[in-house]
């Protein structure tokens, strides 16, 4: 149950996310944010002039600058642990302010090592979208670090079957399982657009259309899409997102004489209706918590194509057997084939909980913490 502000027991909530990117986790992190925003004070911190805050403020949050390194990686690895002491002081200070009255809630590396259990716990909880990377556990300090900080945490949430096992097998701890929400007003209203927005595209009757939405990066195996497609004679697809790999994209679908079949998109502040319009999702990243983009997919009656290899699109596959279709690798002619059979078994029941489902059991968890 989802109190009013007048009588809420939680009287704010921090949300970090030091991020450069603005991706399915950061964009999580905020849709939760605006269904709580009507119930308690909602702040956001993270890297100055980041587009992580820049969101924020078109929400209306109150946003909060924390200079204190890149998001983790194997690019910023050296130069963030260089910086580690005063990175720690600058999230230490936002931390214990915040403790004064409201909760803190970190969801990446960087931040639960920098804090590592060490301050405030009491007011902290931590968010986990996927497993933890095996690399930083071999990091010296990194896994005993970590293991401290999810076992020192008032609260732990999940937002994925993948992260509930991650945390269990670190710090054996069950987490609370938060999933993803979706915005039921805009997927309905979607779903209704569905031919129009196919006819705006210019999708004849006979041709099909499948859909990706995230960073255009090596890693998220866009380019499987755009190659899979030329097996696809009557295809088109709409790529939705920026990242590096886009001028990549643009010399592939040229080189496969894609580009009237291939339509860039970029970020858009709305994906419900060109996941509608699509007969199909693609994602083919292995590395995901609970994939966004999928659960908008379920609330539009889009079926997805995953990888066999992706814990998250095994987990989704046990939730929906009749909308999530798995192929065994990137090659197109497993792609492809990925692709017809969700095209072929057609559109399924929407189906997805609601952001303010996720956003009552997060005040829920962070109430029985308080109380406890």
């Amino acid at each position: 149950m989802i109190r009013s502000r007048d009588d809420s027991w939680v009287q704010s909530v921090l949300f970090v996310a030091v991020s450069s990117e603005l991706g399915g986790a950061e964009l999580y992190a905020l849709r939760l944010a605006a269904a709580l925003r009507d119930r308690v004070t909602v702040k956001a911190a993270g890297l100055p002039d980041s587009p992580f805050l820049a969101e924020a403020e078109q929400l209306d949050l109150e946003t909060v600058a924390v200079p204190i390194g890149a998001k983790l990686g194997k690019r910023t690895a050296v130069s963030n642990f260089l910086r580690f002491p005063v990175a720690r002081r600058h999230l230490e200070r936002v931390l214990r302010d915040q403790a004064e009255g409201g909760w803190t809630v970190l969801q990446y590396k960087w931040e639960e090592l920098l804090w590592g259990g060490d301050y405030a716990a009491r007011r902290v909880a931590l968010l986990e979208h996927g497993p933890i990377p095996a690399p930083l556990l071999r990091v010296p300090g990194a896994k005993r670090r970590l293991r401290r900080a999810f076992q020192r945490a008032a609260v732990v949430f999940a937002a994925s079957e993948p992260a509930v096992e991650s945390i269990h097998a670190l710090a054996g701890r069950e987490p609370l399982l938060l999933p993803a929400g979706v915005d039921h007003v805009r997927a309905q209203h979607a779903v209704r657009s569905r031919e129009s927005t196919r006819a705006d595209w210019g999708i004849e009757p006979r041709d099909h259309l499948v859909a990706y939405a995230g960073r255009l990066t090596r890693a998220k195996g866009v380019a499987g899409v755009v190659t899979a497609l030329a097996e696809l004679p009557n295809a088109h697809a709409l790529i939705i997102g920026d990242g590096p790999a886009r001028k990549d994209l643009d010399e592939l679908a040229s080189r496969l004489e894609l580009n009237g079949r291939i339509h860039f998109l970029g970020r858009v502040e709305n994906p419900y209706p060109y996941l509608a319009a699509a007969d199909a999702t693609v994602l083919l990243s292995r590395h995901e918590g609970r994939p966004l983009v999928a659960l908008e997919s379920a609330a539009v009656g889009t079926p997805v194509v995953g990888l066999r290899s992706s814990p998250a699109m095994q987990a989704l596959r046990r939730e929906r057997a009749d909308g999530v279709h798995l192929v065994d690798d990137e090659s197109p002619r497993s792609v492809s084939a990925g692709m017809r059979s969700a095209i072929s078994a057609g559109r399924v029941t929407p189906v997805a909980p609601g952001w303010d489902e996720a956003a009552g059991r997060l005040l829920d968890g962070l109430r029985t913490a308080e109380i406890g």
